[in-house]
């Protein structure tokens, strides 16, 4: 937290947004740090009674896109194999998260 007034002032209200939400975050995220960033959402939306699901994979990076395929960047974070297990993880549970909330 370089910049908490530059943090406050980007900050999305997501506690507003009525609908379920999933989150997947990476514990050795290079771009950004996405695990705190999930871990503030989730007790905002919690606090609000919305529910919330959040993947946290200590030891993968950024790139957590997909069903475990190669990842995109060397600059992401964590390593290959923790970001591919992750992806393998994640994967099955945002397509039954959204044909569960889709509907």
């Amino acid at each position: 937290m370089d910049h908490p007034e530059r943090e406050a002032a980007a900050r999305i209200p997501v506690e507003t947004y009525p609908g379920a939400l999933m989150l997947i975050a990476g514990g050795k995220d290079a771009q950004w740090d996405s695990a705190t960033a999930t871990s503030a959402i989730v007790r905002s939306r919690i606090a609000a009674g919305l529910e919330t699901v959040a993947l946290v994979y200590p030891d993968a990076g950024h790139d957590l896109v997909g069903d475990g395929g190669v990842r995109q960047s060397e600059r992401s974070g964590g390593s290959p194999e923790a970001d591919a297990a992750a992806r393998q993880d994640a994967w099955p549970q945002v397509v039954a998260f959204m044909a569960r909330t889709l509907n």
